[in-house]
C-alpha cells in the first residue's frame, strides 16, 4: 500500500541555466504535486548547470540538486538524465536543444526557441529525426496578469 503522494515513477532533470527561468522551472517541479494531486511519475532535480560557480553552488543546494556543473554539456551527456530543460540564454537555444536531442534526451525549452526561423528549423529538423519529446514553454500566456494586460492592450 502506498502512502499519500508516494509516486513509484521518477524521471530526472537536468537544468541548463541557474538564472530567473532556472528558478522558475526548478520551483515548478518541486511544487508540481501540489497542483496536480495524481501525478503518476515525480521529477527528481538531478542536475544543474551555470557559469557562476558559487551562485551555481547555492542555487544547487537550495533547490535540492544532486550535482551541478559549469559544463552543461556535461550534464546533457549524464546518462541518469531524462529530461534536459534549456533556460539558457536564447543565443545558446539552438545549440543545447540539438545537442541534447542528440544525445537521445527529452529537451523542454524556455521560449524564445531560438532567434531565428532558420535556427528554429535546424531544431524542428533534428526533433523529427529522433524519438525524443520535445516541447517550448509559453508559460505566462494564461497567467491573469498577462491575460488582463492583454485585454487591456
Amino acid at each position: 500500500m502506498q502512502k499519500a503522494g508516494d509516486v513509484s515513477n521518477t524521471i530526472n532533470i537536468g537544468m541548463l541555466g541557474h538564472g530567473f527561468m532556472g528558478k522558475v522551472h526548478s520551483h515548478a517541479y518541486t511544487v508540481i504535486s501540489h497542483i496536480f494531486e495524481d501525478l503518476k511519475i515525480k521529477p527528481i532535480l538531478y542536475a544543474v548547470s551555470g557559469t557562476n560557480e558559487n551562485e551555481l553552488s547555492d542555487f544547487a543546494m537550495r533547490f535540492g540538486y544532486k550535482y551541478y556543473s559549469t559544463n552543461w554539456k556535461e550534464i546533457v551527456n549524464d546518462p541518469s538524465i531524462d529530461i534536459i530543460n534549456i533556460c539558457l540564454p536564447e543565443d545558446l537555444h539552438e545549440e543545447a536543444c540539438i545537442f541534447a536531442l542528440e544525445a537521445g534526451k527529452h529537451v523542454l525549452c524556455e521560449k524564445p526557441l531560438t532567434l531565428s526561423a532558420s535556427s528554429c528549423l535546424n531544431i524542428v529538423k533534428k526533433a523529427s529525426e529522433v524519438e525524443s519529446k520535445t516541447m517550448c514553454s509559453f508559460n505566462y500566456r494564461f497567467l491573469p496578469a498577462i491575460r488582463l494586460a492583454r485585454e487591456i492592450i
